[in-house]
């Protein structure tokens, strides 16, 4: 029995330096563990703040793509309208060219054929044009009808901002 006790002791004995083992294991392996688990949260809240960072950088960057597809398309569409607005403005001076031309081709025909097909009794009338001082005859000469459009605005109208007119001065000295 004494052998039997020391055999159990020595079981014992044993047996509890390999609970304390396997403890200590155990033990060592959580501590692994909780350093693995540690580690893993750690990387996993840098990939996540990394993460929403590239997020808002992509948000901020979307925001900007539109932001210029935007202003893109006002560029364009104002472009479009000051396009427009420019051809406009050619085509009326394309216009006022053409009447310019025919008015001058018809102040040329009217003052040379002015002495050959009025007498000098018929009635004519002073107008202040610029500058310079012109007598139109007031006959009915072959004109279109834009062309008299023209004349009347450029020869007839009184206060016209283009036309000149000299106001007599009396002795008085006001200027």
């Amino acid at each position: 029995m004494k052998s039997d006790r020391k055999r159990l002791k020595a079981e014992k004995a044993d047996l509890v330096n390999q609970m304390q083992q396997l403890y200590a294991t155990l033990e060592s392996r959580e501590e692994q563990l909780r350093d693995f688990i540690r580690n893993y949260e750690q990387h996993r809240k840098e990939s996540e703040d990394a993460v929403k960072a590239l997020a808002k950088e992509k948000d901020l960057l979307e925001r900007e793509k539109w932001d210029l597809r935007r202003q893109t398309k006002e560029a364009t569409e104002h472009t479009g309208m000051l396009r427009s607005q420019l051809d406009l403005k050619e085509n009326r001076i394309k216009e006022l060219e053409a009447e310019l031309a025919m008015a001058k081709q018809s102040l040329a025909t009217l003052t040379k054929d002015v002495p050959k097909r009025h007498s000098l009794a018929m009635p004519t009338e002073a107008v202040v044009n610029g500058n310079n001082q012109e007598w139109v005859m007031q006959a009915d000469l072959p004109l279109t009808a834009a062309i008299r459009q023209s004349q009347q605005t450029l020869y007839v109208h009184t206060g016209h901002p283009t036309d000149r007119q000299v106001p007599r001065r009396s002795g008085g000295g006001e200027t």
